[in-house]
């Protein structure tokens, strides 16, 4: 979970996750659960979790 700020930021930083497939695959795990979803909103919402275009 310590990196999920960084990799959720992919596409800020240029990243193409489809490069890291096994990056990617954990990305979408943690993406798709609803605590993970809550929990990026706070203290406040910045924009949507982002889902990488493969």
């Amino acid at each position: 979970m310590a990196v999920w700020p960084w990799v959720s930021r992919f596409m800020r930083h240029k990243i193409d996750l489809s490069d890291f497939p096994n990056v990617c695959r954990w990305y979408l795990q943690l993406a798709a659960r609803p605590q993970v979803k809550r929990g990026y909103d706070v203290p406040h919402f910045t924009g949507p979790v982002l889902l990488p275009g493969l």
